[in-house]
C-alpha cells in the first residue's frame, strides 16, 4: 500500500500545450483529449513516453466549448462558440471528431447552424437539425450490435 505522506517524485516533464487546459476524456491508457481553457481548440495529450509527453492539436480554427461523447467507438461532438446564424436562433456550428485512433483524431464533419441535436443511444445515430435540414450521423457497427441484440431478445 502506498503512503500518500511519502510520495517521491520520479520525473518531471514540460508539456508543449499552448495554454492552460482541462481534461475532456481519456482516449486510452496513454492518451487524453484536452480542451484549452481560452476556448481555442482541442488537442490530444500523448503520454506514451511519460518523460516527454506530446500535445497534438486537433482543432484550432473554431472556438471549442462543450464536448459530448457520442458512443463508445470514439466519436465526439464538439460545439463551437461561433453562432452560425442570428443570435436569436441559438444556432451553433458543430464539429464531429473521430477519436477512434487516439493519437490521430480528425474532424470528419462540420455542421453549421445546428439548432437542435438528438442522440439515439441504442443505435448511435445522431440527428443535427439546422436551417439547411437534418444531418444524420450513423454508426453501422453500433446499428449491427443493436440489431443482433434485438434479434436475441425476440428469439429470431
Amino acid at each position: 500500500m502506498t503512503n500518500p505522506a511519502q510520495i517521491h517524485e520520479i520525473a518531471r516533464a514540460n508539456i508543449s500545450a499552448t495554454g492552460p487546459f482541462d481534461f475532456v476524456q481519456s482516449l486510452n491508457d496513454l492518451a487524453i483529449l484536452i480542451s484549452y481553457r481560452d476556448q481555442t481548440g482541442l488537442a490530444v495529450l500523448d503520454l506514451k513516453k511519460f518523460d516527454r509527453p506530446i500535445v497534438t492539436q486537433i482543432s484550432s480554427d473554431t472556438r471549442a466549448i462543450a464536448t459530448q461523447s457520442i458512443d463508445d467507438s470514439g466519436a465526439l461532438l464538439q460545439a463551437s462558440t461561433h453562432r452560425a446564424l442570428a443570435s436569436e436562433t441559438k444556432a451553433t456550428d458543430f464539429q464531429v471528431i473521430d477519436t477512434s485512433a487516439p493519437l490521430r483524431p480528425e474532424v470528419v464533419a462540420i455542421v453549421p447552424g445546428v439548432m437542435q441535436t438528438l442522440l439515439k443511444r441504442d443505435t448511435g445515430t445522431l440527428f443535427l437539425l439546422s436551417s439547411r435540414g437534418i444531418t444524420v450521423i450513423r454508426h453501422p457497427g453500433t446499428e449491427r450490435d443493436y440489431k443482433a441484440a434485438i434479434s436475441l431478445t425476440h428469439g429470431n
